[in-house]
């Protein structure tokens, strides 16, 4: 089922879907995806899953619960794994059709100015940028110089390389 098909069956079938999602995640993160907490999650799970196959989505589950993650998974990771998993099952399909209304580029690192866990987000030709410590520098770059910023802080300062600071 896709985004193409319109209604109350449609967004019912995805809700479906995705709270199946959270079933599987539950017994790891019992307290984020506790069954009382799924109302306040759904809409912004199902809205970065937009555009996404439905029969894709238990999958990408199992495929980031394989991963072992220690911290529940965030929207966009999953909906990332989620349309890794749909372009695999069927290569032909465009990979872009959402570009200007998805994030279709995403880069995350712990900033080492803010202390925070940066993200920047390329939609399109706009630029989403949250806890960049030199965000006014940062935003005067090209767009060529902010990926390479971005893909070169990812690499040094990723979430992968860094143990959570408590």
């Amino acid at each position: 089922m896709t985004d193409e098909l319109k209604g109350r069956e449609h967004l019912v079938a995805r809700q479906v879907a995705m709270t199946n999602v959270f079933k599987k995640f539950q017994p790891i993160w019992g307290k984020t995806f506790h069954a009382n907490a799924w109302g306040g999650l759904l809409e912004s799970w199902m809205e970065e899953c937009k555009g996404i196959d439905t029969a894709v989505l238990e999958p990408a589950a199992k495929a980031l619960l394989k991963t072992q993650p220690k911290f529940p998974p965030k929207p966009w990771d999953f909906s990332a794994i989620a349309r890794k998993l749909q372009y695999e099952q069927n290569p032909r399909s465009d990979r872009g059709a959402d570009k200007t209304s998805e994030p279709y580029r995403q880069w995350q690192w712990l900033d080492p100015i803010s202390h925070r866990i940066a993200c920047v987000e390329m939609r399109g030709s706009e630029w989403v940028v949250m806890a960049v410590g030199e965000y006014v520098k940062f935003m005067a770059m090209d767009d060529y110089s902010k990926t390479a910023y971005c893909v070169a802080m990812e690499n040094e300062h990723g979430l992968h390389a860094q143990r959570a600071v408590v």
